[in-house]
């Protein structure tokens, strides 16, 4: 697999071809509540509204052919996901005005956590940067080795960063989510805590109707989005670069996380 950023060099020297699918991943932010300033649900709506999701999303992955701009946090090959959120249009004014209801202190300063590593994140800090900068808000970027992130992130009671970026692919099932999103689970890096919210998850877990429980991961996916616990950015795909020495990748099926489905497909010409 390719970054985005390095697709137009490769292209560039004419030995590959490149097959590109939808992953199953969606590239997102992380408000963190552990630290006081970030349990505002008006200061994380704000921080919402101030960025230009298209933009974002263009600018990071250098094209929409590479990743489409997200709404909700499920991944559109999972069970009962859904547009019908709240979903931030790019409004400067209506960030401003959040903002301030908030209560933030004037010049606020911000840390955005992301993988020294990955080029993507790394222009998606930069963006969010120059973004939030729009409202009066300070971002200051923390590059970080994923060994250091991780550990980090795991600790739960980090207060390294307010802000993070991150990605995941989580499958078919909404079930699956819950480590992400429960109060007490050690993936919920957003520390956000929710006694209602966490019944949705149980109830979710048990409901054997499908029209019950695609109602229930529709609340959901709204309460995600209403108190902006998750910020999603993009649904992104994967950029494959194959030798043009082979052929049948076609045929091996693109799959997300294994690369191909049948590798035994794939031939030298």
């Amino acid at each position: 697999m390719v970054d985005p950023q390095d697709v137009s060099r490769l292209k560039n020297t004419g030995k590959f071809d490149f097959v590109v699918y939808p992953e199953g991943r969606l590239a997102y932010m992380t408000f963190n509540q552990n630290v006081p300033v970030m349990k505002s649900k008006e200061l994380r709506q704000a921080i919402a509204y101030a960025i230009n999701k298209d933009e974002l999303t263009q600018t990071a992955f250098t094209s929409l052919d590479y990743a489409k701009p997200a709404a909700s946090f499920l991944t559109p090959d999972t069970l009962y996901q859904t547009n019908d959120v709240e979903q931030y249009a790019f409004d400067q004014q209506k960030a401003k005005d959040l903002l301030k209801a908030s209560g933030a202190p004037a010049n606020l300063k911000l840390r955005l956590a992301y993988v020294n590593t990955n080029k993507t994140q790394e222009s998606q800090a930069l963006y969010i940067q120059q973004a939030l900068k729009g409202i009066g808000v300070n971002v200051e970027l923390m590059p970080l080795d994923s060994n250091a992130m991780s550990q980090r992130s795991l600790d739960m009671n980090n207060t390294a960063w307010e802000l993070n970026l991150g990605g995941y692919i989580m499958g078919a099932e909404p079930d699956g989510y819950k480590s992400l999103f429960m109060s007490n689970e050690a993936y919920n890096y957003a520390h956000y805590k929710n006694p209602q919210f966490d019944a949705l998850w149980d109830k979710g877990a048990i409901e054997t109707d499908t029209g019950k429980r695609a109602d229930i991961y529709k609340q959901i996916q709204q309460t995600v989005a209403n108190d902006m616990t998750y910020y999603p950015i993009a649904y992104t795909n994967a950029t494959v670069a194959v030798d043009k020495r082979f052929g049948g990748t076609k045929e091996a099926e693109p799959k997300p996380v294994y690369l191909f489905q049948d590798l035994s497909k794939i031939y030298q010409k």
